[in-house]
Protein backbone atom coordinates (compact mmCIF):
# COMPACT_ATOMS: atom_id res chain seq x y z
CA UNK A 1 0.00 0.00 0.00
CA UNK A 2 2.70 1.99 0.33
CA UNK A 3 4.86 1.43 -2.52
CA UNK A 4 1.64 2.15 -4.51
CA UNK A 5 0.35 5.20 -2.75
CA UNK A 6 2.34 8.56 -3.87
CA UNK A 7 1.55 10.65 -0.56
CA UNK A 8 3.31 7.80 1.36
CA UNK A 9 6.72 7.39 -0.95
CA UNK A 10 9.51 6.39 0.67
CA UNK A 11 11.51 8.84 -0.88
CA UNK A 12 9.48 11.81 0.02
CA UNK A 13 11.15 11.63 3.49
CA UNK A 14 13.28 14.25 4.84
CA UNK A 15 11.61 16.42 2.12
CA UNK A 16 8.83 19.48 1.60
CA UNK A 17 6.35 16.89 0.67
CA UNK A 18 7.21 14.49 3.04
CA UNK A 19 4.38 12.14 5.29
CA UNK A 20 6.03 10.48 7.92
CA UNK A 21 3.55 11.31 10.19
CA UNK A 22 1.18 9.18 7.70
CA UNK A 23 3.49 6.56 7.56
CA UNK A 24 3.73 6.21 11.55
CA UNK A 25 0.19 6.13 12.45
CA UNK A 26 -0.52 3.71 8.93
CA UNK A 27 2.08 1.24 10.14
CA UNK A 28 1.52 1.54 14.18
CA UNK A 29 -2.19 0.56 13.36
CA UNK A 30 -1.12 -2.15 11.23
CA UNK A 31 0.99 -3.84 13.96
CA UNK A 32 -1.90 -2.87 16.49
CA UNK A 33 -4.38 -4.93 14.44
CA UNK A 34 -1.79 -7.49 13.68
CA UNK A 35 -0.95 -8.32 17.26
CA UNK A 36 -4.80 -8.78 18.65
CA UNK A 37 -5.04 -11.29 15.59
CA UNK A 38 -4.70 -15.17 15.75
CA UNK A 39 -0.81 -15.28 14.43
CA UNK A 40 -0.62 -16.17 10.63
CA UNK A 41 -4.73 -14.95 10.51
CA UNK A 42 -4.27 -13.36 6.81
CA UNK A 43 -5.90 -9.77 6.45
CA UNK A 44 -8.31 -10.61 3.87
CA UNK A 45 -10.23 -12.83 6.84
CA UNK A 46 -10.44 -10.21 8.72
CA UNK A 47 -13.77 -9.44 10.19
CA UNK A 48 -15.83 -7.25 12.73
CA UNK A 49 -15.25 -10.21 15.28
CA UNK A 50 -11.51 -9.12 15.05
CA UNK A 51 -12.02 -5.79 15.24
CA UNK A 52 -14.26 -6.11 18.29
CA UNK A 53 -10.82 -7.84 19.94
CA UNK A 54 -8.94 -4.83 18.83
CA UNK A 55 -11.62 -2.42 20.48
CA UNK A 56 -11.42 -4.04 23.61
CA UNK A 57 -7.64 -4.00 23.33
CA UNK A 58 -7.99 -0.04 23.63
CA UNK A 59 -9.61 0.18 26.62
CA UNK A 60 -6.70 -1.88 28.08
CA UNK A 61 -3.55 -0.22 27.31
CA UNK A 62 -1.88 3.06 28.24
CA UNK A 63 -2.70 6.53 27.52
CA UNK A 64 1.12 6.50 26.27
CA UNK A 65 1.55 3.51 24.41
CA UNK A 66 3.51 3.14 21.26
CA UNK A 67 5.76 6.21 22.20
CA UNK A 68 8.22 4.06 23.83
CA UNK A 69 11.04 2.26 21.55
CA UNK A 70 9.73 -0.79 23.98
CA UNK A 71 6.75 -1.14 22.60
CA UNK A 72 7.27 -1.25 19.49
CA UNK A 73 9.67 -4.51 19.87
CA UNK A 74 8.49 -7.37 17.79
CA UNK A 75 8.13 -9.53 21.51
CA UNK A 76 6.05 -6.91 23.12
CA UNK A 77 2.51 -8.05 23.22
CA UNK A 78 -0.65 -6.42 24.02
CA UNK A 79 -1.25 -8.88 27.07
CA UNK A 80 2.18 -7.90 28.21
CA UNK A 81 1.86 -3.85 27.86
CA UNK A 82 -1.37 -4.12 29.58
CA UNK A 83 0.20 -6.08 32.50
CA UNK A 84 3.00 -3.64 32.33
CA UNK A 85 0.33 -1.07 33.04
CA UNK A 86 -1.27 -2.40 35.46
CA UNK A 87 1.75 -2.94 37.34
CA UNK A 88 2.64 0.76 37.06
CA UNK A 89 -0.54 1.43 38.17
CA UNK A 90 -0.09 -0.58 41.34
CA UNK A 91 3.73 1.07 41.96
CA UNK A 92 2.20 4.32 41.72
CA UNK A 93 4.17 5.07 38.36
CA UNK A 94 0.51 6.13 36.62
CA UNK A 95 -2.66 6.67 37.25
CA UNK A 96 -5.37 4.25 37.09
CA UNK A 97 -6.62 6.69 34.52
CA UNK A 98 -3.83 7.20 32.24
CA UNK A 99 -5.29 2.83 31.33
CA UNK A 100 -7.40 3.37 27.95
CA UNK A 101 -6.67 4.90 24.78
CA UNK A 102 -8.84 8.34 23.78
CA UNK A 103 -11.46 8.32 21.47
CA UNK A 104 -9.68 10.46 19.24
CA UNK A 105 -6.69 8.02 19.24
CA UNK A 106 -9.23 4.82 18.49
CA UNK A 107 -10.56 6.80 15.84
CA UNK A 108 -7.76 7.54 13.94
CA UNK A 109 -6.09 3.61 14.12
CA UNK A 110 -9.24 2.43 13.13
CA UNK A 111 -9.39 5.15 10.01
CA UNK A 112 -5.96 3.80 9.31
CA UNK A 113 -7.06 0.59 9.45
CA UNK A 114 -10.19 1.13 7.49
CA UNK A 115 -7.69 2.78 4.92
CA UNK A 116 -5.24 -0.33 4.58
CA UNK A 117 -8.37 -2.84 4.25
CA UNK A 118 -9.84 -1.09 1.38
CA UNK A 119 -6.76 -0.81 -0.26
CA UNK A 120 -6.99 -4.82 -0.20
CA UNK A 121 -10.57 -5.13 -1.79
CA UNK A 122 -9.79 -2.39 -4.55
CA UNK A 123 -6.90 -4.73 -5.53
CA UNK A 124 -7.72 -8.20 -4.35
CA UNK A 125 -11.13 -9.46 -6.72
CA UNK A 126 -13.44 -11.00 -4.31
CA UNK A 127 -12.14 -9.59 -0.79
CA UNK A 128 -15.76 -8.48 0.95
CA UNK A 129 -15.73 -5.08 2.03
CA UNK A 130 -15.45 -4.22 6.04
CA UNK A 131 -17.37 -1.06 7.79
CA UNK A 132 -14.71 -0.45 10.09
CA UNK A 133 -16.29 2.83 9.99
CA UNK A 134 -18.88 1.04 12.94
CA UNK A 135 -15.91 1.29 15.57
CA UNK A 136 -16.22 5.06 15.46
CA UNK A 137 -17.06 7.46 18.24
CA UNK A 138 -17.73 11.64 18.46
CA UNK A 139 -14.99 12.92 19.37
CA UNK A 140 -15.69 15.16 22.24
CA UNK A 141 -12.22 17.13 21.65
CA UNK A 142 -13.97 20.42 22.12
CA UNK A 143 -14.83 19.76 25.39
CA UNK A 144 -11.66 18.34 26.61
CA UNK A 145 -9.88 20.93 25.04
CA UNK A 146 -11.46 23.81 27.36
CA UNK A 147 -10.74 21.47 30.71
CA UNK A 148 -7.21 21.77 29.26
CA UNK A 149 -6.36 25.65 28.07
CA UNK A 150 -4.29 27.30 31.21
CA UNK A 151 -6.11 29.27 33.18
CA UNK A 152 -5.21 33.00 33.33
CA UNK A 153 -3.79 32.51 36.60
CA UNK A 154 -1.74 29.49 35.43
CA UNK A 155 -1.02 32.25 32.82
CA UNK A 156 0.14 34.71 35.41
CA UNK A 157 2.29 32.50 37.53
CA UNK A 158 4.47 31.12 34.05
CA UNK A 159 5.56 34.15 33.19
CA UNK A 160 6.61 35.11 36.78
CA UNK A 161 9.27 32.78 36.51
CA UNK A 162 12.35 33.52 36.57
CA UNK A 163 13.28 33.12 32.97
CA UNK A 164 11.03 36.48 32.51
CA UNK A 165 11.28 38.19 36.10
CA UNK A 166 15.25 37.73 36.83
CA UNK A 167 17.58 34.41 36.51
CA UNK A 168 21.04 34.01 38.12
CA UNK A 169 22.78 33.74 34.55
CA UNK A 170 22.81 31.90 31.47
CA UNK A 171 23.56 29.04 32.94
CA UNK A 172 20.60 28.94 35.24
CA UNK A 173 18.03 30.34 33.63
CA UNK A 174 15.53 28.84 36.66
CA UNK A 175 16.91 30.26 39.70
CA UNK A 176 15.95 33.92 40.54
CA UNK A 177 18.68 36.27 40.46
CA UNK A 178 19.33 39.79 38.44
CA UNK A 179 19.53 38.88 34.75
CA UNK A 180 17.14 38.61 31.85
CA UNK A 181 17.96 36.76 29.12
CA UNK A 182 16.39 37.18 25.55
CA UNK A 183 16.19 33.65 23.81
CA UNK A 184 13.65 30.93 22.84
CA UNK A 185 13.58 30.77 26.49
CA UNK A 186 12.25 34.10 27.07
CA UNK A 187 10.01 34.22 24.01
CA UNK A 188 8.91 31.02 22.40
CA UNK A 189 6.18 30.53 25.16
CA UNK A 190 4.85 34.24 24.60
CA UNK A 191 4.20 34.03 21.46
CA UNK A 192 2.19 30.75 21.82
CA UNK A 193 0.14 32.69 24.38
CA UNK A 194 -0.31 36.01 22.34
CA UNK A 195 -0.76 34.24 19.42
CA UNK A 196 -2.55 31.00 19.80
CA UNK A 197 0.07 29.26 16.93
CA UNK A 198 1.56 26.04 17.60
CA UNK A 199 4.74 25.75 19.45
CA UNK A 200 6.61 23.88 16.04
CA UNK A 201 5.42 26.83 13.98
CA UNK A 202 6.84 29.33 16.67
CA UNK A 203 10.27 27.40 17.09
CA UNK A 204 10.96 27.08 13.10
CA UNK A 205 10.63 31.04 12.10
CA UNK A 206 12.95 32.32 10.52
CA UNK A 207 14.39 36.38 10.96
CA UNK A 208 12.47 37.39 7.54
CA UNK A 209 9.45 35.27 8.92
CA UNK A 210 8.56 38.85 11.28
CA UNK A 211 7.73 41.43 9.11
CA UNK A 212 5.13 44.92 8.73
CA UNK A 213 3.19 45.89 6.72
CA UNK A 214 1.87 50.18 7.25
CA UNK A 215 3.09 49.40 10.26
CA UNK A 216 1.65 46.37 11.44
CA UNK A 217 4.38 43.70 12.45
CA UNK A 218 3.39 39.96 11.59
CA UNK A 219 4.48 36.74 11.36
CA UNK A 220 4.51 34.90 8.45
CA UNK A 221 3.53 30.99 9.39
CA UNK A 222 4.22 28.45 6.16
CA UNK A 223 6.48 25.95 5.33
CA UNK A 224 9.95 26.75 4.42
CA UNK A 225 13.38 25.11 4.89
CA UNK A 226 13.06 24.83 8.67
CA UNK A 227 10.13 23.07 8.47
CA UNK A 228 6.17 22.51 6.97
CA UNK A 229 3.12 23.10 8.74
CA UNK A 230 0.16 20.82 9.33
CA UNK A 231 -2.07 21.82 6.57
CA UNK A 232 -2.84 24.13 3.95
CA UNK A 233 -5.22 25.88 6.37
CA UNK A 234 -2.23 26.87 8.55
CA UNK A 235 -0.56 29.05 6.24
CA UNK A 236 -1.37 32.26 7.74
CA UNK A 237 -0.24 35.85 8.54
CA UNK A 238 -0.56 36.62 12.69
CA UNK A 239 0.00 40.27 13.60
CA UNK A 240 1.86 40.80 16.79
CA UNK A 241 -0.39 41.97 20.08
CA UNK A 242 0.91 45.06 21.64
CA UNK A 243 1.72 43.48 24.51
CA UNK A 244 4.28 41.49 22.40
CA UNK A 245 5.80 44.79 21.26
CA UNK A 246 5.93 46.08 24.95
CA UNK A 247 8.27 43.53 25.34
CA UNK A 248 10.66 44.06 23.03
CA UNK A 249 10.44 41.49 20.82
CA UNK A 250 11.08 43.65 17.77
CA UNK A 251 14.44 44.59 19.63
CA UNK A 252 15.21 41.08 20.11
CA UNK A 253 14.52 40.53 16.34
CA UNK A 254 17.05 43.32 15.15
CA UNK A 255 19.82 42.05 17.76
CA UNK A 256 19.88 39.15 16.24
CA UNK A 257 19.73 40.11 12.60
CA UNK A 258 22.90 42.44 13.82
CA UNK A 259 24.70 39.42 14.91
CA UNK A 260 24.32 37.63 11.57
CA UNK A 261 21.60 35.45 12.97
CA UNK A 262 18.92 34.34 10.28
CA UNK A 263 16.45 31.94 12.72
CA UNK A 264 14.49 33.77 15.08
CA UNK A 265 15.81 31.00 18.06
CA UNK A 266 19.08 29.38 16.49
CA UNK A 267 19.96 27.54 20.12
CA UNK A 268 16.82 25.02 19.14
CA UNK A 269 17.76 24.34 15.82
CA UNK A 270 18.41 20.55 16.09
CA UNK A 271 21.12 18.49 14.74
CA UNK A 272 22.50 17.42 11.33
CA UNK A 273 20.82 13.99 10.48
CA UNK A 274 17.84 13.49 13.18
CA UNK A 275 14.47 13.31 12.88
CA UNK A 276 13.79 15.67 15.69
CA UNK A 277 12.07 19.19 15.13
CA UNK A 278 12.73 22.43 16.33
CA UNK A 279 9.38 22.29 18.97
CA UNK A 280 10.88 19.34 20.55
CA UNK A 281 14.22 20.35 21.36
CA UNK A 282 12.56 23.31 23.11
CA UNK A 283 10.25 20.83 25.17
CA UNK A 284 13.41 18.69 25.84
CA UNK A 285 15.62 21.88 26.66
CA UNK A 286 13.08 23.85 28.48
CA UNK A 287 9.58 22.44 28.91
CA UNK A 288 10.23 19.71 31.04
CA UNK A 289 12.12 21.82 33.60
CA UNK A 290 8.87 24.61 33.52
CA UNK A 291 6.57 21.97 33.77
CA UNK A 292 6.79 20.67 37.66
CA UNK A 293 6.92 25.08 38.57
CA UNK A 294 3.38 25.78 37.52
CA UNK A 295 1.28 25.58 39.95
CA UNK A 296 -2.44 23.75 39.47
CA UNK A 297 -0.95 21.68 36.12
CA UNK A 298 -3.18 18.79 35.26
CA UNK A 299 -2.01 15.68 33.10
CA UNK A 300 -2.65 16.63 29.32
CA UNK A 301 -1.92 20.58 30.12
CA UNK A 302 1.09 21.10 27.67
CA UNK A 303 2.50 23.93 25.90
CA UNK A 304 -0.50 23.56 23.37
CA UNK A 305 -3.25 24.35 26.40
CA UNK A 306 -2.19 28.10 25.48
CA UNK A 307 -3.91 27.87 21.91
CA UNK A 308 -6.69 25.98 23.58
CA UNK A 309 -6.81 29.21 25.74
CA UNK A 310 -7.08 31.76 23.02
CA UNK A 311 -9.53 29.81 21.14
CA UNK A 312 -11.86 29.97 24.66
CA UNK A 313 -11.21 33.16 25.23
CA UNK A 314 -12.21 34.22 21.72
CA UNK A 315 -15.05 31.83 21.46
CA UNK A 316 -16.47 33.30 25.18
CA UNK A 317 -15.94 37.20 23.44
CA UNK A 318 -18.76 35.43 20.77
CA UNK A 319 -15.89 36.10 18.03
CA UNK A 320 -17.06 34.97 14.54
CA UNK A 321 -15.50 31.31 13.46
CA UNK A 322 -14.39 32.55 10.65
CA UNK A 323 -12.28 35.29 12.51
CA UNK A 324 -11.10 32.45 15.07
CA UNK A 325 -9.96 30.40 12.13
CA UNK A 326 -7.84 33.44 10.78
CA UNK A 327 -5.93 33.54 13.39
CA UNK A 328 -5.56 29.72 14.47
CA UNK A 329 -5.63 28.21 10.92
CA UNK A 330 -7.44 24.96 12.14
CA UNK A 331 -8.46 22.13 9.85
CA UNK A 332 -12.38 23.49 10.07
CA UNK A 333 -15.10 24.86 8.25
CA UNK A 334 -14.35 28.74 8.23
CA UNK A 335 -13.38 29.24 4.19
CA UNK A 336 -10.02 30.96 3.23
CA UNK A 337 -9.31 33.02 5.86
CA UNK A 338 -8.35 36.53 5.70
CA UNK A 339 -4.78 36.58 6.78
CA UNK A 340 -3.85 34.43 4.33
CA UNK A 341 -1.94 36.70 1.92
CA UNK A 342 -0.77 39.71 4.34
CA UNK A 343 -3.23 42.37 3.31
CA UNK A 344 -3.33 45.63 5.95
CA UNK A 345 -6.90 45.64 6.22
CA UNK A 346 -7.36 41.64 6.93
CA UNK A 347 -4.37 42.46 9.82
CA UNK A 348 -6.11 45.15 11.60
CA UNK A 349 -9.06 42.54 11.56
CA UNK A 350 -6.58 40.32 12.97
CA UNK A 351 -4.75 42.28 15.17
CA UNK A 352 -7.94 43.26 17.34
CA UNK A 353 -8.35 39.53 17.92
CA UNK A 354 -4.47 39.17 19.56
CA UNK A 355 -5.52 42.41 21.30
CA UNK A 356 -8.02 40.64 23.33
CA UNK A 357 -6.07 37.86 24.23
CA UNK A 358 -5.92 37.88 28.20
CA UNK A 359 -2.89 39.93 29.13
CA UNK A 360 -0.95 38.23 31.70
CA UNK A 361 2.91 39.59 31.64
CA UNK A 362 1.69 43.55 32.64
CA UNK A 363 4.31 43.06 35.51
CA UNK A 364 7.04 42.62 33.56
CA UNK A 365 9.11 45.71 32.35
CA UNK A 366 9.07 47.34 28.79
CA UNK A 367 12.07 46.44 26.59
CA UNK A 368 13.83 48.55 25.11
CA UNK A 369 16.95 48.42 22.15
CA UNK A 370 19.66 48.54 24.25
CA UNK A 371 17.73 46.49 26.66
CA UNK A 372 17.98 43.16 25.55
CA UNK A 373 20.57 40.67 26.20
CA UNK A 374 21.06 37.58 23.50
CA UNK A 375 22.80 34.33 24.44
CA UNK A 376 26.36 34.20 23.85
CA UNK A 377 27.27 33.05 20.28
CA UNK A 378 28.89 29.88 21.68
CA UNK A 379 25.61 29.50 23.40
CA UNK A 380 23.07 30.12 19.91
CA UNK A 381 24.71 27.21 18.21
CA UNK A 382 22.69 24.12 16.66
CA UNK A 383 22.30 21.85 19.47
CA UNK A 384 24.36 18.73 19.45
CA UNK A 385 23.64 15.13 18.69
CA UNK A 386 23.63 12.16 21.02
CA UNK A 387 26.93 10.06 21.10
Amino acid sequence: MIAETPKMFEHRNGGKRASEQTLRQIRWAAVLLERSTPPGQPLWQLSLSDLKVLDSWFDRLPVSFGKSPADRRDDMTLASAHDRALARVEDGEIAADEIGLHIPTCNKHFRKIAQIHAFLVAAVPRVPALDVGKFLQPDLKDERAARLRYTIAQGRAIFSLPPWTGCAGEHDRLTVGPAVIHDSLFYVLLLVWYTGARCEEICKLRLRDVDQLEGIWFLRIATTETGRVKNATAVRCIPLANEVLRLGFIHYVEALEAAGETLLFPEIEPAEGTKRKRGDVFYKLWWIYLKPLIPGLVRGQAMHSARHMVSDELKQQEIFLEFRNDLLGPKTAGGEGATRYPLAAALRTVLDLVNRIPVVTDHLPAGSADGVTLLTTEQRRQRPRRS
